[in-house]
C-alpha cells in the first residue's frame, strides 16, 4: 500500500511540473512575440525591399520578469534568430539611431523603438529591425520562422553584488510565422526600349556646370537622380539620342542620397541652344507595377563664339585633308617607301615587347593566387596552433581561434563566420554535411558560451577532433582542384 502511494505521489508531482513547465511556456508566449512581414506579398525580380523583424513583450513582464542571459549589458535581454532571412541576398541589417541594442543572429544591433500595441488588453513595448534584401530568383519563397529568446523569472533575490538574480529562471522560445512571397518576373509589355533596369519610385533633375561655353569646348551636364528603388544597381542613361550632342564620356558617382552621373557632351550642330529635356524610364512596383518616364525640363545654355562642329563618324584624318583643300598644291608629293626597307633592332625590340609584358603579367598572376592561397593556408595553420595550444577553461581563446581557422579556410572575415549558414557554406567548400554540422554546432556553442553567464564545459579532445576533420575536408577539395 504504502509503495502504490509513493508511486501516485511522484506521478501527481511530475504531472504538476510538466504542467507548471507548459503553463511557464504559455505565460512567455503570451506576454511576448515576434514577427518578420514585408509591406507586400508579391514582389518583382530586381526590386530592392526592406523586411522588418517586429518583436515586443508586455511592457509589466518586459520590466519585471526578464532576466539578462548574457554577460554583455542590453538594452533588451534577448536574443533574435532570423532562420535565413539573409540568405535573400541583401546587406546586414540597418542599424536605428539612437535604437535599443539587441543580439540578432549572433551579432548586436540597435532596434528601432515602434509604437506600443495594445493586444488583449495589455500594453506591448515593441522593437523593429529593418533587413534589408534584393528578391533575385523568381518564384514561391517561404522564409524560415523568426525566433525570439529570453530568459525570465517571477522570483528574484540580491546577489553578492547588490544586483537582482533570478530563483526560478526559465527559458523560453518564441517563434513567429515564416515570411512568403512570390517574386514575379518584370512584364515585358510596355517596356521601353531604353530601359536600363531601375526599379523603384525615381525623381530626376539636369543641370550644367556652366551655362556660358566658350565654342570648341565640352559642356559638362550632372543627371542626378533620388528615390527609393535599386539605384546602385541599373544602367546609368547612355544620352545616345540626346538631340544635338554627342557623349564624350562620363562619371557615375553612386552615394547614398542620390546617384550623380557627369557626362561630357559635344555640339553635333551649329546654332545650339538649349539641352534637350532627358527621358528615364524606371518600372514603378507599386500595385499593380507600370512602367513610367521621369523627365527633366531642357537647360538654356549659350554657346559663345562659332562652335567647329564635327559629325560623329567623321575620323581625325579626314577633317585634316579638307581642312588643306586649298594648299594641296602646295604640298611636295611625297616619296614612295623604299622597297628595301629592313627590320632594324628598335623595331624587333618594338614588336617582341609586347608579349614579353603579357607572359610577365600572366606569371605574376599565377605567383599572386599562389601567394594568396599560401597565405590563407599560413592563418589557417596557425589559428590550428592557437586551437591546440588553448585549454578550457580558456572559451574566449577556444572561440577565437576556432573563428579564426574556420575564416582562413572559408577566405572570409572571421566577422563573416557567426553565421546561421555556416553548415551549408563548408559543405559548399568539400566539407561532408556531418562534419560542417559538427563544425558549426561546436562554434555555435563555444559562441554561446563565451558571451553565458556561466561558461560551459568542453570535451577539447572532441573539439580537437572537429577541427581535424574539417581540415581533411578542405585538403581533399584543395586536391581535387
Amino acid at each position: 500500500m504504502r509503495r502504490w502511494l509513493w508511486s501516485a505521489a511522484r506521478a501527481v508531482a511530475a504531472l504538476a511540473a510538466s504542467s507548471g513547465a507548459a503553463s511557464a511556456q504559455d505565460d512567455a508566449s503570451s506576454a511576448s512575440f515576434v514577427e518578420l512581414v514585408t509591406e507586400r506579398s508579391a514582389v518583382f525580380a530586381g526590386e530592392d525591399l526592406t523586411a522588418t523583424l517586429r518583436f515586443g513583450f508586455d511592457t509589466r513582464f518586459l520590466r519585471e520578469n526578464v532576466v539578462a542571459v548574457l554577460r554583455q549589458r542590453l538594452d533588451v535581454p534577448a536574443q533574435l534568430e532570423t532562420g535565413g532571412s539573409h540568405s535573400l541576398g541583401g546587406p546586414s541589417p540597418r542599424d536605428a539611431d539612437g535604437g535599443a541594442s539587441v543580439v540578432l543572429d549572433g551579432r548586436v544591433v540597435l532596434a528601432a523603438r515602434a509604437s506600443p500595441r495594445i493586444q488583449n488588453g495589455r500594453e506591448f513595448t515593441v522593437f523593429e529591425i529593418g533587413i534589408p534584401f534584393v528578391a533575385e530568383r523568381i518564384g514561391d519563397h517561404e522564409v524560415p520562422s523568426p525566433r525570439l529568446r529570453f530568459a525570465w523569472a517571477t522570483r528574484f533575490r540580491e546577489d553578492f553584488f547588490g544586483e537582482r538574480a533570478p530563483e526560478d529562471r526559465r527559458d523560453a522560445t518564441v517563434t513567429g510565422s515564416p515570411l512568403r512571397l512570390r517574386v514575379e518576373a518584370l512584364p515585358s509589355e510596355g517596356r521601353p526600349a531604353d530601359f536600363g533596369g531601375a526599379i523603384g519610385r525615381f525623381t530626376v533633375t539636369a543641370d550644367v556646370v556652366r551655362r556660358d561655353v566658350p565654342a570648341g569646348e565640352t559642356l559638362r551636364l550632372v543627371l542626378r537622380i533620388t528615390g527609393d528603388g535599386n539605384r546602385e544597381r541599373f544602367t546609368a542613361p547612355r544620352l545616345d539620342g540626346l538631340l544635338g550632342f554627342r557623349v564624350l564620356g562620363s562619371i557615375d558617382e553612386p552615394g547614398t542620397a542620390a546617384r550623380e552621373i557627369t557626362y561630357d557632351l559635344a555640339p553635333a550642330v551649329g546654332g545650339i541652344t538649349a539641352v534637350p529635356p532627358i527621358r528615364f524610364p524606371y518600372f514603378d512596383p507599386t500595385p499593380p507595377g507600370a512602367y513610367r518616364t521621369a523627365i527633366t525640363a531642357a537647360i538654356p545654355i549659350v554657346v559663345s563664339g562659332e562652335p567647329t562642329v564635327v559629325a560623329p563618324d567623321e575620323a581625325p584624318a579626314d577633317r585634316a585633308v579638307k581642312a588643306s583643300d586649298r594648299f594641296v598644291d602646295e604640298l611636295p608629293a611625297a616619296r614612295p617607301p623604299s622597297s628595301r626597307n629592313v627590320a632594324t633592332p628598335a623595331a624587333l625590340i618594338a614588336l617582341a615587347l609586347p608579349w614579353c609584358v603579357a607572359l610577365a603579367f600572366v606569371a605574376w598572376s599565377r605567383a599572386r593566387r599562389a601567394a594568396l592561397a599560401d597565405r590563407d593556408g599560413r592563418r589557417a595553420r596557425r589559428a590550428v596552433s592557437e586551437f591546440r595550444a588553448a585549454r578550457p577553461p580558456d572559451v574566449d581563446a577556444l572561440a577565437h581561434a576556432f573563428t579564426r581557422y574556420l575564416a582562413a579556410r572559408l577566405r572570409c572575415p572571421a566577422a563573416a563566420v557567426v553565421a546561421p549558414e555556416l553548415a551549408s557554406r563548408l559543405v559548399a567548400v568539400g566539407c561532408g554535411n556531418d562534419v560542417a554540422s559538427r563544425a558549426a554546432g561546436a562554434l555555435h556553442a563555444l559562441v554561446a558560451a563565451r558571451y553565458g553567464r556561466e561558461p560551459a564545459p568542453f570535451d577539447h579532445a572532441a573539439l580537437l577532433a572537429v577541427v581535424d576533420e574539417v581540415e581533411v575536408g578542405f585538403r581533399r577539395a584543395e586536391d581535387a582542384a
